[in-house]
């Protein structure tokens, strides 16, 4: 019955849409309206968690503001991310569906909804990940992925299974997140988007480095460098790839000599990277902070703990402005590390900064 209620050819008796609305926590007006355009999958997807009934959630988006509120979200969380711009995009998550459930629009509007519903719960699932809300993530990231096969933007739709990648390797499952990184390159692939096919490789090399496959990792990367060097003769890049850079491909050399044990080589290409976010996009709070842990987690491995408390120190002082739930738990990780050395510098700043 729930197949045919989403393909839209059965309707559920009075009773049953109580039940369902009780079940999935949704009005019966957003789920049952008479007027929807579309069956209820999408906002049975999509509905907010975050959302209390606020004047965000209770707007009606058009299109065009969809597009331009799509656009200012990517901005604000590229600086910042954090776990209070959860409940805000999930909050317009919830507004754009509700367009797309109840309003009149045309197939040409309804493809730029249809990607712009898919941007943002591609944010939002995101924003789920970095708020160790797996959960939460794993449900936008899925309605991301049916709204980008919809409009059969297979470049979007690979990008979302790469954060689906991140979540399982973030949830310490690097074989989990293996096969999405495969599966989401492979498609990235056929869709010749370098940006995409680029981080997916990327995806795939932080797996790989997981489980100590140092070749299957280093050919990945390679990979991805020469993917993203293959983006000058490409069509326009989309919105949700203005992260995939030099920077980013340079910060996840760092992170994957890490994980393989080279603290040397972690320490080069991190270094690198810090540099790279100071000089072009100082405003990238988030970022800094991750990158200024994982440099004090290499300096540790390697023996220098005061160079890893001063860096912890400088880490802490941004983690405090972002709320970031996943970069919080690197610093505690960074910290009982630290933790563990007898030099008398060192646990000073631990003890200040474990008593934040």
């Amino acid at each position: 019955m729930i197949r045919g209620w989403e393909a839209g050819d059965h309707r559920p008796g009075t009773e049953w849409q109580r039940a369902y609305s009780v079940a999935f926590g949704i009005p019966e007006d957003l789920l049952f309206a008479q007027e929807a355009a579309a069956p209820g999958y999408v906002p049975l997807l999509v509905q907010s968690p975050f959302s209390v009934g606020g004047d965000v959630a209770r707007a009606r988006l058009t299109v065009d503001e969809a597009e331009r509120l799509l656009a200012d979200l990517y901005r604000r969380e590229a600086a910042e991310g954090g776990n209070a711009l959860c409940r805000t995009v999930g909050e317009h998550v919830s507004a754009a569906t509700r367009v797309f459930n109840h309003g009149s629009i045309g197939l040409s509007s309804e493809r730029r909804l249809f990607g712009s519903i898919a941007g943002l719960s591609q944010m939002a699932g995101w924003l789920a990940v970095d708020a160790n809300r797996h959960g939460d993530a794993n449900r936008y990231l899925g309605a991301a992925l049916y709204s980008a096969y919809e409009i059969d933007d297979l470049s979007l739709a690979s990008h979302v299974m790469g954060y689906l990648s991140l979540s399982a390797f973030y949830q310490d499952n690097p074989r989990k997140a293996l096969s999405l990184a495969k599966a989401g390159a492979d498609l990235a692939t056929a869709d010749a988007q370098p940006q995409a096919v680029a981080i997916l490789h990327t995806r795939a090399a932080r797996a790989h480095a997981r489980l100590g496959e140092d070749e299957d990792c280093k050919r990945r990367l390679d990979q991805a460098t020469t993917a993203l060097d293959s983006r000058g003769a490409s069509r326009e890049p989309p919105q949700w790839a203005g992260y995939i850079s030099t920077l980013e491909m340079t910060a996840q050399q760092g992170a994957c000599h890490l994980d393989l044990g080279d603290a040397a080589s972690a320490i080069t290409a991190t270094t690198e990277a810090i540099r790279l976010i100071e000089t072009r996009h100082p405003h990238h709070v988030r970022d800094l902070a991750h990158y200024k842990i994982r440099l004090a987690t290499a300096y540790a491995r390697s023996g220098e703990p005061e160079h890893a408390a001063e860096l912890a120190d400088q880490a802490h002082a941004i983690t405090r402005r972002i709320g970031s739930a996943r970069v919080d738990g690197r610093l505690r990780e960074l910290l009982r590390t630290l933790d563990g050395y007898d030099s008398p510098g060192v646990r000073k700043v631990v003890e200040r900064l474990m008593a934040r």
